[in-house]
């Protein structure tokens, strides 16, 4: 008797090929050159996983005192820490975290584009052309230029949705789910939203059991890391925090990787977009539930994490294309007369959306980068070259001064958390700070006149016109 085994189909292969052009676009579009620090998350993030391969734990070493932190995310410096272990040369070894990152995304996408052939019931290659439309454009590919926890939680995130759509009512199942959801909270704790979404989702779809652990485990999770990580002793500094957003602010966050395409030129495409992810939710509720609900915790997120909103909203494109897909899908499928307007929709959205994040948008990002690291890369060699060895700067770029400088940093945002005034220097006298450095990346406290409350004379080291300026603090009693 000889068992046929069926010959694959190249169909069968479609998930695989949009995974490996998510990460050869990703590999592409990276900025090696790039400087950490610039976003004070990204700096964060290496200084911690520095200070864990120096077994210091989650402490600030850049600043002078060292302070413990709480509220920190520990799993993507756990995951930096290892990588700097493999290669402990930096700024050399940022290459390496770039594509560790890059080789998160496109694994996320071909499991989730994997996942989702396997649940819906449309061509496997819609599926892989929404994965990759999802993932290999500007908004996600830019959390894989800088060292961002992002890639990371998107992988936990895809993971526990692979294993949300395969239908297994087992509790350990489940439970699977919940552990990935989890790791993503680790990765970063905005995501919680999204982590629970996941739960819920398997409930809509029937599976209760599954979904009562997913969501116990993923409460489990939460109540560890708060207890753990959230809270710190008396001295400790709180790196985390929620805020709500103004309408202002959201829109942006949202329209800043569309600065120069018209509104009127988008709202039509977009329109279109958002308008098949909606009818793919509503129209498949049960299948689509999972990703629908991912998608409403990152937006919820998003709309109140002030701190992170700019990469949160990016990570929602992953999840809202492969609905619009599903919509597209359904409405090609149920109307005939929708089929031209469908068609013309769609050929919009890749005519419009896809050349301009891919290539334009790519170009001028690069084009900022390096308008914006120039003036402060003369601020770094000038720090080396000028700056003795046991230099402490206050400075608005704190982790950026001392990965590339190895001096130690007041940041001027931790002076903030603290209540300190930024309109003087009383602070900076008390503490031993020798220097203040002004970055010019983003607006300051004026320090270009001396205090007379505090008799603090500041002598220009150097001074650039809208750029950035080293000043030497001299404390008088």
């Amino acid at each position: 008797m000889n068992d046929h085994v069926p010959e694959p189909r190249w169909s069968d292969y479609a998930a695989k090929i949009a995974g490996l052009l998510v990460l050869g676009v990703t590999l592409w579009g990276l900025a090696p050159d790039a400087l950490v620090g610039t976003y004070v998350q990204d700096g964060l993030n290496v200084v911690l996983a520095k200070a864990l391969v120096l077994g210091e734990g989650f402490r600030l070493v850049h600043v002078h005192e060292s302070p413990a932190v709480h509220g920190v995310a520990p799993l993507y410096p756990w995951f930096v820490s290892v990588l700097g272990r493999v290669w402990p040369f930096f700024p050399e070894n940022l290459l390496l975290m770039q594509i560790a990152s890059a080789a998160m995304l496109g694994a996320a996408a071909w499991i989730l584009g994997s996942s989702l052939q396997r649940a819906w019931a449309i061509s496997p290659w819609l599926i892989a052309a929404a994965t990759v439309v999802g993932f290999a454009n500007v908004p996600v590919m830019s959390l894989a230029m800088v060292p961002f926890a992002e890639p990371l939680a998107l992988f936990c995130l895809a993971s526990a949705v692979a294993l949300a759509t395969a239908d297994s009512p087992r509790w350990w199942t489940g439970a699977a789910v919940g552990l990935m959801a989890g790791a993503a909270t680790l990765a970063s704790v905005a995501v919680a939203p999204a982590a629970i979404g996941i739960g819920l989702g398997i409930g809509v779809r029937g599976r209760f059991r599954a979904s009562g652990s997913a969501l116990a485990v993923v409460a489990a999770v939460l109540v560890i890391w708060w207890l753990v990580w959230g809270t710190g002793p008396a001295g400790s500094v709180n790196i985390g925090g929620l805020d709500i957003r103004t309408t202002g602010d959201h829109l942006g966050a949202v329209w800043r990787f569309f600065p120069s395409v018209s509104p009127l030129i988008l709202l039509l495409p977009l329109t279109a977009f958002v308008g098949f992810a909606l009818w793919g939710s509503a129209t498949h509720w049960r299948i689509a539930s999972v990703c629908a609900f991912v998608l409403l915790g990152l937006a919820l997120s998003g709309w109140l994490w002030s701190g992170v909103s700019h990469r949160l909203w990016p990570m929602t494109l992953p999840w809202i294309c492969p609905l619009a897909a599903l919509g597209a899908a359904s409405l090609w499928a149920r109307f005939s007369r929708a089929r031209l307007i469908t068609g013309i929709a769609t050929a919009g959205v890749i005519a419009v959306i896809l050349p301009h994040n891919v290539f334009g948008a790519l170009r001028q990002f690069r084009q900022e980068l390096d308008q914006t690291t120039q003036p402060v890369r003369y601020l770094l060699s000038t720090t080396v070259a000028e700056l003795p060895g046991e230099a402490i700067i206050s400075t608005d770029v704190a982790e950026l001064l001392y990965l590339y400088t190895d001096r130690h940093t007041i940041p001027w945002w931790l002076e903030s958390a603290a209540g300190a005034a930024l309109g003087d220097f009383r602070d900076e006298c008390e503490r031993g700070v020798t220097h203040v450095a002004v970055s010019g990346l983003q607006p300051s406290r004026d320090v270009g006149s001396n205090d007379p409350a505090t008799n603090a004379h500041l002598r220009p080291v150097f001074e650039l016109t809208d750029g950035p300026s080293l000043y030497e603090l001299q404390c008088r009693d």
